[in-house]
């Protein structure tokens, strides 16, 4: 079984985080979404980890979400997914998953 991992805030569900689950899913068996926490997500949680943990997984391409209150690199070496999807945003960024998976 393939396990695909997708990260993020997930503030107010929008079709583009649907895209990016949608794809993340076709990515492989079995998708796992964290969802920041208050205290990770900082300014930029505008809804409650609660509700933004309630919408991700009312979505039916999610097998598992959950509020991450870890560092990113502890939860994917936790998981140790087959693939890590991030979001258009990031890729040109440093992307620590590339060496993680690898």
């Amino acid at each position: 079984m393939k396990t695909v991992f997708v990260s993020g805030t997930f503030n107010v569900l929008h079709p583009g985080h649907l895209r990016l689950l949608r794809f993340a899913k076709e990515c492989g068996d079995y998708l796992i979404v964290a969802v920041n926490s208050d205290r990770i997500a900082a300014n930029s949680a505008h809804v409650h980890e609660h509700l933004r943990l309630e919408g991700v997984q009312s979505i039916g391409w999610v097998d598992k979400a959950f509020v991450c209150d870890d560092a990113l690199v502890d939860t994917i070496a936790h998981f140790r997914p087959d693939v890590v999807v991030k979001g258009k945003e990031h890729e040109l960024r440093f992307n620590i998953n590339k060496i993680l998976i690898n």
